[in-house]
């Protein structure tokens, strides 16, 4: 029993690793409510379920009921949306493969129909990604931002471009992965293998390639800002373990040298260091030793140095982003000379890439509040005349930064002076004076007593010429983020 969680977050700890919690008096007083509050928020439905439904009474057992027949419900949708999608893409010759979500669960659970489902995520190969971004409009699906001109925006969002349709899952389409190499992507579609998912015949990548695949997911839901605020789930960890103990035999010596060689070494190190903290030493010892001995020493270990173990992590969401903002970010919460303070009507440079500096492009900031106004105005020096730009601005809450955020639309500046105006903000752009202009209310921008956001600032320029695109502007660093404080 770790005393630093609840009774229910023991229970829900112990369950996962094997443990007999059914025999233990210690758990004889646990709340089934909490813990499939739990289990959800965990998002481990399908383990809990199949091991609770034979030890747990009827009555107590109602709530997880309900949820397998909605998830069922949900899933009978997901299957005709990918049967469709898969249809329209055969039939036009796209090369692709479902990822994650559905491929992983028919992967790793008796049952997959019962692991919900955010969205149906689709790799496809670059040269057919604007081919299979027009043949999802053609069956009903439509982008989430609007756009102009649709083909540069499918050529500025290539990593990730999301579709909608009424009444089904979002659709996320991309020719990428990250961590993964490009041309290892393009040899992964050479090795797809088609498998009965719900009866339909779906593209899915081979054993190996979707092990790396779930592989690098989970360092980045586990490791990177975006995934320790939002992705950071005991699901990551139990769907590696649960994937490498259904196909023990692939993980041979040679296997193992390949995904280090293949620069794949950090997130297998990152990750048996999470599955070493989490789950019980003969639980772990169940992993391959090729796996449990290819770990690094000499890579950057940012979890290692976390105060707080990993079982309290996962259960405590506040006291997980706040302690990695304040590792992160430099500890801005108790040094703020550390972050930007900023007066109104001052003015501050923007972090640029070193291609933005080798153009001689040159974009500031200022801020100004006016009554309950504040505008962000972002003057645009420099820009080649010739390119399309996309600019997406980001203010958050620094102690929660997504529960209270307010970010724009794709902001397309191919086209001459505009003022667009939502129920959120106006944006006004000037193109005589390569100014933009986003004024907001202040309570959408500004937060706590010192007024203080973390601001998000990203450019990426298309070449008319090749389509190709380059992200030329960011505030901050890799992390894009920087802490602003407002001065009275």
């Amino acid at each position: 029993m770790f005393n630093y969680i609840g009774l229910e977050e023991n229970f829900i700890y112990d369950l996962v690793n094997s443990e007999d919690v059914f025999s233990n008096s210690t758990f004889g007083n646990v709340n089934y409510k909490k813990v499939f509050e739990l289990t959800m928020e965990q998002r481990i439905f399908p383990t809990v379920y199949c091991l609770l439904r034979e030890n747990v009474d009827s009555e107590a057992f109602v709530v997880f009921e309900k949820e397998k027949q909605r998830i069922r419900l949900k899933n009978a949708i997901v299957k005709h949306q990918i049967k469709a999608i898969v249809t329209c893409f055969y039939e036009h010759n796209i090369k692709f493969a479902i990822s994650k979500g559905i491929a992983h669960a028919n992967e790793i659970y008796r049952d997959p129909f019962l692991r919900d489902m955010n969205d149906i995520d689709i790799v496809i190969s670059s040269d057919d990604y604007i081919k299979g971004c027009e043949m999802l409009e053609s069956i009903g699906y439509a982008i989430t931002e609007t756009a102009n001109d649709k083909i540069a925006f499918f050529e500025a969002n290539r990593s990730q471009c999301t579709f909608v349709k009424g009444g089904c899952l979002s659709v996320e389409l991309k020719d990428r992965i990250q961590y993964v190499w490009q041309n290892h992507l393009e040899q992964w579609f050479d090795r797809v293998e088609y498998k009965d998912i719900g009866g339909v015949s779906v593209p899915v990548f081979s054993t190996e390639d979707m092990f790396i695949n779930i592989l690098v997911n989970s360092n980045k839901n586990m490791s990177t800002p975006y995934g320790i605020d939002n992705d950071y789930r005991i699901r990551d960890l139990l769907e590696l373990y649960l994937f490498i103990f259904k196909n023990h035999s692939i993980f041979t010596k040679e296997f193992v040298n390949m995904l280090t060689q293949d620069g794949y070494a950090h997130s297998l190190s990152c990750m048996m260091d999470y599955c070493e903290e989490f789950f019980t030493r003969d639980k772990y010892e169940k992993i391959p030793q090729a796996l449990r001995q290819a770990r690094t020493t000499d890579y950057g270990k940012d979890h290692v140095r976390w105060k707080t173990p990993i079982v309290r992590r996962l259960f405590d969401t506040e006291q997980r982003i706040q302690e990695h903002h304040l590792f992160r970010f430099g500890n801005y919460f108790g040094d703020d000379s550390r972050a930007t303070f900023i007066s109104n009507g001052d003015t501050i440079d923007v972090g640029l890439t070193d291609y933005a500096k080798d153009n001689n492009i040159n974009i500031s900031f200022k801020l100004q509040v006016i009554d309950d106004k504040v505008r962000l105005s972002f003057s645009l020096n420099n820009l080649p005349k010739e390119s399309v730009y996309y600019i997406r601005v980001r203010i958050a809450d620094p102690s929660t930064i997504d529960e209270k955020a307010y970010r724009t639309n794709i902001i397309n500046l191919s086209g001459s002076t505009f003022t667009y105006m939502s129920e959120n903000d106006e944006i006004t752009y000037s193109k005589e004076k390569s100014e933009l202009t986003v004024a907001c209310h202040k309570d959408k921008i500004l937060f706590g007593d010192k007024a203080s956001f973390f601001m998000s600032f990203l450019m990426n320029e298309i070449h008319s010429e090749n389509k190709s695109s380059q992200c030329i502007g960011f505030i901050g660093e890799s992390i894009r983020l920087k802490k602003i404080i407002l001065n009275n």
